[in-house]
C-alpha cells in the first residue's frame, strides 16, 4: 500500500524553507530510510541531516513504529548546506579507486601521483 511523508526542508547556510512530499511503496521503518530517501530525492547528504518527528530528534536505527509514524505525517529535516549527492559520491568511488591501485603497487612510494591516475585511466 503506498503512502506519503511531507517534510519540511530548513537550510541554515542559505536561510531557505520548503515543503515537499515522498512516496513511498510502504512506510519506512527506521530513520535511516527516510534520511536515505530525503538525500536521493532532495540532494541532502543524510550524514548533514537532523531529521526532527514531533519535536523529537531521530537517529538512523530509530524504529519509526514507536514514534506512531503515519502516512501523511510531517518530519522537518534541517542541514547546514545542500550539494550534489552524485558528484560527491563519484569522487568517493574515484578515491576508492586510487587507494586500491596504490594498494596493488610493490612500493607505493615508487609510485608517483600522476602514474597512478594513469594507471586508473
Amino acid at each position: 500500500m503506498s503512502c506519503h511523508l511531507d517534510f519540511v526542508l530548513e537550510c541554515s547556510a542559505t536561510k531557505t524553507r520548503s515543503t515537499k512530499k515522498i512516496q513511498f511503496q510502504t512506510l519506512p521503518c527506521v530513520a535511516s530510510q527516510v534520511m536515505e530517501a530525503v538525500e536521493a530525492r532532495f540532494s541532502v547528504p543524510a550524514c548533514a541531516q537532523t531529521l526532527t518527528y514531533n519535536s523529537t530528534v531521530l537517529r538512523g536505527s530509530e524504529n519509526l513504529r514507536d514514534h506512531l509514524v503515519r502516512s501523511g505525517d510531517t518530519f522537518h529535516v534541517s542541514y547546514l548546506s545542500e550539494g550534489d549527492c552524485a558528484d560527491v559520491k563519484e569522487v568517493v568511488e574515484w578515491l576508492r579507486e586510487m587507494v586500491e591501485a596504490l594498494e596493488r603497487c610493490p612500493d607505493p612510494d615508487a609510485i608517483s601521483s600522476s602514474q597512478a591516475v594513469q594507471d586508473l585511466s
